[in-house]
């Protein structure tokens, strides 16, 4: 009951940043902003002996000054069911050494703020594909004292690459994230990443995609992490998308499973 209780909470969130969404976009004349949130929940062992689900509630505020530049900022709602020895470290639940209770922790997470410039742009030149070179900083606005975060910042870059072929797409993206150390975690690595995946244009409003992630193991003699994952996406207006995605783990240290809803309003 108390799931479901908190569960409900978390759908209602969702639903009052999609209203407000709807009330700011009154407001706006530009077509240069784009705001949206989700739900997005997994759970696992992730190379433990104890289950943790872990929700994330993201509020994306995007903002185009033009077809070059886009930044973004993230904030985050975090609900994660843990042993109080766990840290989660760049989304991943880490155990620490110590005795240790299961308990639910709740709070504003890891504030994200992203900068992307397209190097080059399909909507552009029709002829290439779109590339993108990325730069983030994790702020670190998560609780320190509860595990939902470090106290420390991460920074990193990513580099991908997308292209839309008839009715056919594909994107490319690695990485490799600066993680701050925190005390009492030994043996953190700074993780390379990358994810692949390929996609159709069933109809102009409706698109599936599936695609690949790996992230290497920011604990020394781990697992990576691994996941495949199944997406529809819908524009139910002109510049009114929701997305669903469904994620499978493939090794000890990645999510057994989760899902993923998404919502995006441009104005």
């Amino acid at each position: 009951m108390i799931r479901k209780i908190k569960v409900f909470y978390a759908a209602f969130f969702v639903f009052l940043i999609i209203s407000i969404s709807i009330n700011i976009s009154k407001s706006f004349g530009a077509s240069s902003l784009q705001i949206g949130t989700g739900y997005n929940e997994t759970w696992g062992k992730y190379g433990t002996n104890y289950t943790t689900s872990l929700i994330y509630i993201p509020l994306n505020i995007n903002y185009y000054p033009d077809k070059t530049f886009n930044f973004q900022a993230t904030i985050p709602y975090m609900q994660v069911h843990k042993q109080t020895s766990t840290v989660i470290i760049n989304g991943i639940p880490v155990q620490k050494a110590g005795a240790s209770t299961s308990t639910t922790e709740s709070g504003l997470g890891d504030i994200v703020l992203t900068g992307n410039y397209n190097i080059t742009n399909q909507a552009v030149n029709p002829s290439l594909p779109t590339l993108t070179a990325t730069v983030f900083v994790d702020l670190p606005t998560a609780s320190k004292s509860t595990g939902l975060g470090t106290g420390k910042a991460n920074y990193g870059f990513q580099l991908g690459i997308t292209q839309l072929i008839k009715s056919y797409f594909y994107f490319i993206n690695g990485g490799y994230t600066v993680l701050g150390k925190p005390s009492g975690v030994t043996s953190l690595t700074n993780p390379f990443s990358a994810y692949a995946g390929a996609g159709k244009l069933i109809t102009k409003n409706l698109s599936v995609a599936v695609s690949g992630a790996w992230s290497q193991a920011i604990i020394s003699g781990t697992h990576d992490a691994v996941t495949g994952n199944l997406s529809v996406i819908y524009t139910v207006v002109k510049n009114n998308t929701i997305g669903v995605t469904y994620i499978k783990g493939f090794t000890n240290e990645s999510p057994s499973q989760g899902i993923m809803l998404n919502y995006s309003l441009m104005f």
